[in-house]
């Protein structure tokens, strides 16, 4: 990128030079040479039309272009989301890389409404318990993320995100949206004490980082439609057939996108900007005062509900969307496909069942071809029957990929969300906690391999029996100061599980109705709201949680504080699934 577009590159110290040097067309400019008095101020002049950043895309459709954005438009964006979402002096975790646009909506967020920005050590970017933990020790109240990271920290993060009691907003996008997810976030719900709310963002980089936000519904159905929402303030959201011409709603067609928020363009490209950018034929005259015609085609198709929200369907045709990267056929072409030959068709071979009649092979095959659940490209032109697949001398299919001890675990088709994965699986399989950069750097099945030797090594040293027999000094505290015992004419306090289950109700009001009860603390309640009618008495005290977490989802010193007090525990659990019996 820095060889098609920058003649002159500035660089923070000596270190980073010699990894500029085979960019021999940019001239190196050493910051840390730079006198640092600066005998006069100059007036900075920037107008709301200016460039204030370039993004560049991620190349998943081809070659990475750098998006111009101006200062208006995202100036609009933080604007419009402080307003329409009540933001205000938020807590917000940057996780993502500099790089990637998200980083800057977190940022900039920031900063605007003065907040505190709290930024995940590179290190730990890929450890997701590590940035649950972040999350829950530094108080953070907005998160924004792609539907894969979120879930990531649902899984391997959750017993640190069930007890934060700060984390207000959460902000999807990049992807989409599933069911999954939204199961994830009602969780968090359910364990929340305060208000939690979900967006779903529709986040074209040449947009300004996104130009339509939906705020899905904890509370709804499960099989609620998950739109990108209506369009935010001074952006419009148009569905527009290949001429350009509106589509009625209801109607699928290309999504198209027109306002404050809008890119300048693509930088040093003047074939994709005209191709993708042009004059928004429906801008009111003040929009066009103000700079904000232009029109920007996304490539997505969509519908415009009723409602005037998004339902975004996919890519339009002659684009596919493979592992989450959307990608044009042609410009697939252009980088992976070698010439083979007039014409290009898709084969398929298949075995046939003994079923199936002779002379009737080909009527069925025909007919197999045109009722795939596929689109039209994807489908096999011809389907040529064999008798039986190629085989080893082994009796195994040919051209099966063998892995052996040189195999990269990203060249076989790993990436960082299975990595992930994978590091669970050794933690279960050989007991064995791996630093996830330490994955990452070992990535070859020889190296990880000597990676667990080396931690089972060190687990397999000699025992110091001296420190694993030592008794804690608090504990010794406690003999020291035991509990005073309590008065059996006091009230008796009860802690007090399973509290929502049919015994436990009836429990729960037998204890209600004992003169010799104080107080009753009923923890790891999973749903509160099953507990409404009991919420009222001065005896009941609910705590959200799970037994599914330490301490039942209390924090160290709220469970100790509860035990402490306590005369009796009543444990009574249950978990009800016709599914797991």
């Amino acid at each position: 990128m820095l060889q098609e577009h920058c003649s002159t590159g500035p660089v923070p110290g000596t270190k980073r030079r010699p990894r500029l040097a085979p960019l021999t067309s940019i001239t190196v400019c050493d910051v840390s040479n730079l006198s640092k008095n600066v005998p006069t101020s100059h007036e900075v002049k920037i107008t709301a039309a200016d460039p204030a950043a370039i993004l560049f895309t991620s190349g998943s459709t081809g070659i990475p272009k750098g998006v111009v954005l101006s200062h208006g438009g995202l100036c609009n964006h933080l604007e419009a989301l402080t307003v329409t979402h009540g933001f205000g002096a938020e807590v917000v975790l940057q996780q993502s890389s500099i790089g990637f646009d998200m980083s800057h909506n977190q940022i900039f967020m920031t900063l605007a409404n003065g907040g505190t920005l709290v930024i995940v050590p590179e290190s730990l970017r890929k450890d997701l318990p590590a940035i649950a933990r972040i999350m829950l020790e530094q108080n953070v109240t907005y998160t924004s993320a792609t539907p894969s990271e979120y879930l990531a920290w649902l899984r391997y993060g959750s017993e640190s995100l069930f007890q934060s009691k700060s984390w207000n907003y959460a902000t999807a996008g990049g992807e989409q949206f599933t069911p999954e997810l939204l199961h994830g976030f009602q969780l968090i719900r359910d364990h929340s004490q305060h208000r939690f709310r979900v967006f779903n963002a529709y986040r074209p980089t040449e947009c300004s980082m996104s130009s339509n936000e939906f705020e899905i519904i904890l509370d709804g159905a499960d099989d609620q439609q998950l739109t990108a929402g209506q369009a935010l303030p001074n952006y419009a959201t148009y569905i527009l057939d290949s001429d350009l011409n509106t589509l009625p709603v209801g109607y699928p067609g290309e999504i198209c996108i027109a306002g404050a928020g809008v890119a300048i363009g693509y930088l040093e490209n003047t074939k994709e900007t005209n191709k993708k950018f042009s004059k928004d034929p429906q801008s009111s005259s003040s929009a066009i005062k103000k700079g904000w015609n232009r029109l920007y085609r996304t490539g997505d198709k969509g519908v415009l509900r009723s409602d005037g929200t998004l339902q975004v369907i996919g890519r339009i045709e002659g684009d596919t969307q493979q592992s989450m990267l959307a990608a044009s056929q042609g410009q697939l072409r252009e980088v992976i496909v070698t010439p083979r030959g007039d014409p290009t068709i898709l084969v398929a071979h298949a075995i046939l069942s003994s079923d199936i009649s002779n002379g009737g092979e080909q009527r069925f095959l025909q007919s197999l071809a045109a009722s795939l659940p596929l689109p039209q490209y994807m489908r096999p032109s011809i389907i040529i029957p064999i008798d039986h697949m190629p085989l080893t001398a082994s009796g195994k299919t040919r051209d099966v990929y063998t892995i052996d001890g040189n195999s990269d675990f990203f060249h076989v088709g790993g990436n960082s969300m299975l990595l992930i994965e994978l590091r669970e699986l050794v933690k279960k399989r050989f007991q064995v906690q791996l630093p996830l950069l330490r994955l990452f750097e070992n990535s070859t099945l020889s190296a990880m391999a000597a990676a667990i030797q080396d931690l089972s090594s060190e687990d397999d040293s000699e025992i110091e029996w001296n420190l694993e027999t030592d008794i804690p000094a608090n504990y010794r505290q406690l003999s020291l100061n035991p509990t005073p015992t309590r008065s059996h004419t006091s009230g008796k306090t009860i802690v007090f599980t399973g509290a929502t289950g049919f015994l436990g109700n009836h429990i729960l009001r037998l204890l209600m109705d004992n003169p010799a009860v104080d107080k009753i603390h009923c923890i790891a309640v999973r749903d509160s709201g099953k507990l409404q009618e009991f919420a009222q008495s001065e005896k009941v005290v609910i705590h959200s949680g799970n037994l599914m977490l330490s301490r039942g989802g209390l924090l160290e010193a709220e469970a100790s504080t509860i035990f402490n007090s306590a005369d009796a525990i009543i444990h009574n659990p249950a978990d009800v699934s016709f599914l797991k019996t």
